[in-house]
């Protein structure tokens, strides 16, 4: 039903408790996150690659699966936070 339905808009992120409060009030809380970049991976091992560059398990991800991870450095340093997509035969990196 529509009248179940809400959306809180947090117009700026200025701390954890407002983002914590709309989470908790049971909304759907959305963000303007355009000013971030979006890779696309293809290729055979596409997946193998990724896993090699991420600190979560890439590798065997089914196509619909969203993955929460962090890009690293060849000696384990963080680079940048991401949440990749995967779809049939690429995956989506938005950072």
């Amino acid at each position: 039903r529509e009248a179940d339905r809400h959306v809180s808009q947090i117009d700026t992120f200025d701390g954890a408790q407002r983002v914590g409060t709309a989470l908790l009030d049971g909304g759907v809380v959305l963000a303007d996150l355009s000013h971030w970049g979006l890779l696309r991976f293809t290729g055979d091992d596409h997946l193998r690659f990724l896993n090699g560059l991420c600190t979560a398990k890439v590798t065997g991800a089914s196509p619909g699966s969203s993955i929460t991870a962090c890009f690293v450095s060849k000696v384990g340093r963080s680079v940048d936070l991401t949440t990749l997509l995967v779809l049939p035969g690429q995956a989506l990196a938005l950072c």
